[in-house]
């Protein structure tokens, strides 16, 4: 009998779980859709769009992946049931390496420990705003009453990112979720030199 591949690794030790990202970078046509995305973003700061539009630039890019690689989807989502498909289909041949400390039906937490946008391409906070932007279309492609909350960034000098995605956002959500659009308007000093 043919084992199933495993697109999270899930390691326990002492009681507690995590589940792992395995990046392959196989699929250069996706890899290549990711850094047109990026351009497209840049020349949006080039031509000093403001960080809304920005933003909706990478969301729209996350949705559209999203669209084109998830094919196979469920009478109803769930964080869990959308992870796996999202990780073998989107992160990891597109190089992201995370580990997850939390999958519910409701909420999925992780670390970024290897993110391709700000290792491969620029390394600032242009690359956390369009990394936020794409991971929240991919989540309110499914979710659209979800929200993602980014918390430390490699942009801003951690040696990871977090991330919570929630199926359902509260009052609390939204509000955090505001609170890193306003971080990154504060920094539309983005244009680069």
């Amino acid at each position: 009998m043919e084992k199933k591949k495993e697109f999270l690794k899930k390691i326990e030790s002492d009681g507690k779980t995590v589940w792992v990202t395995r990046p392959n970078l196989t699929e250069k046509d996706l890899l290549e859709e990711r850094i047109k995305a990026y351009s497209t973003v840049l020349k949006a700061i080039e031509e000093d769009k403001d960080v809304d539009t920005i933003m909706q630039i990478a969301e729209d890019f996350g949705k559209t992946l999203f669209e084109k690689r998830i094919k196979e989807r469920p009478e109803k989502w769930t964080i869990k049931n959308w992870l796996e498909p999202v990780v073998k289909n989107i992160f990891n041949p597109m190089g992201a390496a995370a580990t997850f400390t939390k999958i519910t039906d409701e909420e999925a937490r992780s670390v970024i420990f290897r993110c391709p946008v700000y290792e491969q391409i620029e390394k600032n906070n242009i690359s956390c705003l369009f990394s936020y932007g794409f991971a929240r279309g991919l989540l309110k492609s499914a979710f659209p009453k979800g929200e993602l909350i980014m918390g430390k960034t490699m942009g801003n000098g951690a040696s990871l990112c977090e991330f919570v995605f929630k199926a359902e956002a509260t009052d609390e959500d939204r509000d955090k979720a505001e609170k890193i659009k306003q971080k990154f308007k504060g920094l539309h000093s983005l244009k680069t030199e």
